[in-house]
């Protein structure tokens, strides 16, 4: 009877975590990860050049991540209303966010060919919910991070399930390598396979060594071409500085904390023989997974978002998303642990994630009552407008082919802080509406203005009028 109640609590907690997913794409408040993206798809519906020129007076909202999910916007935009452009969008997320986290169970396939998966989803939900909760709340808003990965991975299993197909082999290449045009630090993905190829030299793998570096490349040169893209993607991180040690550990204290409390639970329960983790087998299949291509790959792109942490501006969803995607090597180690107890952990972590969802609920509500608002107000109007990249929804069906100043853009342009940007741009009087952030600045920065009316706020933004 138990071993029957135990795969049906796995199914009711999957469908929750699955809910959980949904809720953080739709409900979180919307961010730039998607919205910047956005505002270039609306440049390619109307012929403008993809990215500003940093030359420009006026500064639309823009991308500091490669134009991939611009792109795709930009297409679907040609089948879908304009107006729930975002709604489906961040649909779309919550399928590429669940989606990368199911096909971790074939990346531990593909290292360890006799892989146990009766653990996996309370593994994998433990490991998402707690250590990598920040990645997961960037992966379902859009950050681009998951769908170059996801395409990457799913190309590499389809060509290690076709090897003998060089033809095939090749294309699939052509597609891994072609995700690049959705995150720069894709590129660890890439290196990882080239490194792996030159390695094992395996001519089975040619092909698709072949096509992921042609694609790739070829991405790389389009880049460099552009020269507005080069700047607003690669030129602009070149100032850049990095924490230091103190700073960055205050950036992460939350992850280290939650990281050294799992630690340490994990490692009491196994001594006192209540886990059973597979250390033993997992060094024993190390010799082994160092031949399959997804160990260099996990390796590499971890590194890589590890790294990301510790520029300034990165934070615990780039340390995060290093642990994520370290998780078939985890996946491995809990093998054979004790399904109930993993199992019960994993469905505490779930029960308190559960209680966001009223919050979520709330956002929904308060980004719909931001956007009416902020229609209102800026209806037949097409110039005079001051707008901040995560409230950029709430304007973009008004301002369409309007000129319109971004405070984000002028800040990343300038290597300024953005309150200082909107206080340049609410000192000129030739701007008229502001629909911005809520932040604590922007509202000072507002009120200080005695021609300056603030005619609507809640916990999404404010919208002002001069007078």
């Amino acid at each position: 009877m138990q071993k029957k109640i135990l795969p049906v609590i796995i199914i009711f907690q999957v469908l929750a975590f699955i809910g959980l997913i949904f809720y953080k794409s739709i409900g979180s408040l919307p961010g730039y990860e998607l919205l910047g993206q956005i505002a270039l798809a609306d440049r390619i519906t109307m012929g403008l050049e993809l990215y500003p020129s940093p030359n420009s007076h006026e500064l639309w909202g823009t991308s500091v991540y490669f134009p991939g999910v611009a792109f795709l916007t930009a297409i679907l935009l040609e089948i879908i209303p304009s107006s729930s452009i975002v709604n489906i969008m961040y649909f779309i997320a919550f399928l590429i966010t669940f989606l990368v986290i199911f096909i971790q169970k074939y990346i531990v396939f593909s290292m360890y060919e006799n892989y146990k998966p009766s653990n996996f989803w309370p593994v994998i939900i433990i490991i998402v919910l707690t250590v990598s909760y920040h990645w997961l709340s960037y992966s379902s808003v859009f950050k681009p991070d998951s769908i170059a990965y996801l395409i990457g991975a799913t190309s590499l299993l389809a060509h290690e399930k076709n090897k003998k197909n060089l033809a095939l082999g090749f294309f699939l290449g052509l597609v891994a390598g072609s995700a690049l045009i959705f995150k720069q630090q894709y590129i660890a993905f890439v290196i990882g396979y080239l490194i792996y190829s030159l390695v094992t030299r395996n001519k089975e793998d040619a092909t698709f060594s072949f096509g992921i570096f042609l694609s790739s490349l070829f991405i790389f040169l389009y880049v460099i071409k552009d020269k507005s893209m080069y700047f607003w993607t690669v030129g602009i991180f070149y100032d850049d500085s990095y924490y230091t040690i103190i700073e960055w550990f205050r950036s992460q204290l939350k992850l280290i904390i939650i990281s050294l409390v799992a630690l340490a639970g994990v490692f009491t329960l196994h001594y006192f023989g209540r886990l059973n983790l597979n250390t033993k087998q997992f060094f024993s299949l190390l010799p082994f997974s160092i031949k399959k291509p997804f160990f260099w790959i996990i390796i590499f792109c971890s590194i890589s978002a590890f790294s990301s942490s510790w520029i300034k501006g990165g934070n615990s969803g780039n340390t995060g998303l290093s642990i994520f995607l370290l998780s078939p090597l985890f996946l491995i180690i809990f093998e054979n642990s004790n399904r109930k107890i993993l199992l019960a952990i994993s469905v505490l972590v779930t029960a308190i994630h559960l209680s966001s969802i009223v919050r979520l609920q709330a956002n929904i509500e308060q980004v719909s009552e931001f956007r009416n608002q902020a229609e209102n107000v800026t209806d037949k109007q097409c110039s005079g407008l001051v707008v901040g990249t995560n409230v950029y929804y709430a304007i973009r069906d008004n301002y369409l082919g309007c000129d319109y100043q971004n405070y984000w853009t002028h800040s990343l342009r300038n290597n300024s802080y953005p309150e200082d940007e909107l206080r340049n741009l609410v000192s000129d009087q030739d701007n008229k509406t502001f629909v911005v952030e809520n932040f604590p600045k922007n509202k000072i920065t507002l009120s200080e203005q005695s021609d300056i009316n603030l005619v609507f706020e809640n916990n999404v933004g404010l919208i002002a009028i001069r007078k």
